[in-house]
């Protein structure tokens, strides 16, 4: 049953499910397993996850691209037919949240430490070994183009079309319809009530915690690695392990600072100071960087239409560079939305949440009020 919130604003609150201990005790051992494995056997572990790695992307790289267009696809359609108008809560709610934070808190939670690294290492990558089939000489005009052409198609409107239909699914079923945070909330239609409390619903919500743990020690691992690195540059302090692992420490304490803080506080304050710091940091590379060069670098783009990298067994190996590692990286702030990653869409139409999440301008044209 949908309920309304006790503060009178309209908004429809999903039902608390208490923790399921069957759940968690499996997707513990899972995640406790796993870890121990890293750290007792690093070899056999190493080889294992880099020959399942080749598998998938030998096997399924196809289906990566097809889904990321048919994600964007769903979410154009959505954002521009009477889908659109459904509101993410009852009929007359408003949005829990002003633009600027809710923006902030979209980028910040889909884009943070990939974005950062990868968006610029991922263009250099292509330029001095251009990916295969682009017939393109390295360090030439043309790599330059295909660098910008594929980083783009990765950093773009797809990743974002991903986020966006995750979160569209998770946020219609939690304050449209009432029903649980739980990922198994958004297969209802498709299973069925029963099912998706059951073993399948079950399985869903395991896939999603192997997800979001594992998703985050590879967000949180590569943001160590920078930081760790940029103060050995920067100010001479020796790169180490035990460096990084205060590093993971101390953003750990961040993340699980702002979660408990709620999405009012420490969420909405970090994100919106990471949404400035980065526009300033744009600035400052446009403005005392080669200006003219982005400027003429962003125009040759937009000349030219994207093209998705074609999958074959021979970029199974270039797709395990940035193109996937990159991917992990992605997350800004694992925990910052504690309780579903559509939590900061509450109140708004489908249409501005589906567009903004690929394309925050957007936001002008949703008419969510």
């Amino acid at each position: 049953m949908s309920t309304q919130s006790p503060d009178g604003t309209g908004l429809r609150t999903p039902q608390d499910d208490a923790p399921d201990p069957q759940l968690v005790a499996i997707g513990g051992a899972a995640v406790l397993a796993v870890v121990a494995w890293a750290a007792l056997g690093k070899r056999s572990f190493d080889r294992v996850s880099t020959t399942a790695l080749s598998w998938v992307l030998s096997n399924f790289a196809w289906l990566f691209v097809i889904a990321a267009d048919v994600f964007l696809a769903l979410c154009v359609v959505i954002a521009v037919s009477r889908y659109g108008r459904i509101r993410l809560g009852a009929d007359d709610a408003q949005p829990e949240f002003g633009n600027l934070a809710w923006i902030a808190m979209m980028f910040s939670a889909g884009m943070g430490i990939g974005l950062m690294f990868y968006g610029v290492g991922e263009p250099l990558q292509h330029f001095v070994s251009p990916p295969p089939g682009s017939n393109v000489t390295a360090g030439s005009p043309a790599a330059a183009r295909t660098a910008l052409e594929y980083s783009f198609f990765h950093w773009t409107l797809h990743p974002w079309a991903i986020y966006g239909t995750a979160g569209l699914a998770l946020a219609y079923a939690g304050f449209r319809k009432g029903r649980g945070n739980r990922l198994s909330s958004a297969f209802v239609p498709l299973l069925g009530e029963a099912r998706a409390a059951g073993w399948p619903g079950r399985v869903i919500d395991l896939l999603a915690v192997f997800a979001t743990v594992f998703g985050t020690a590879t967000s949180l691992g590569l943001g160590a690695l920078q930081v760790s690195k940029g103060l050995n540059i920067t100010s001479g302090v020796k790169d180490s392990t035990g460096l990084e692992l205060i590093i993971i420490a101390s953003l750990s304490a961040a993340f699980v600072l702002s979660a408990f803080s709620g999405l009012h506080k420490g969420v909405k304050w970090l994100s919106t100071l990471n949404i400035v710091l980065a526009a300033c940091l744009m600035l400052f590379v446009f403005l005392l960087g080669p200006t003219v060069f982005v400027l003429n670098t962003c125009l040759l783009y937009t000349e030219t239409e994207p093209r998705a990298p074609e999958p074959s067994p021979t970029r199974a190996g270039w797709a395990r560079g940035p193109s996937s590692t990159g991917r992990g990286g992605c997350r800004g702030l694992p925990s910052s939305v504690p309780s579903s990653p559509a939590s900061p869409t509450a109140g708004r139409s489908a249409s501005s949440s589906s567009a903004c999440c690929w394309c925050p301008a957007a936001r002008r044209w949703c008419g969510s009020a």
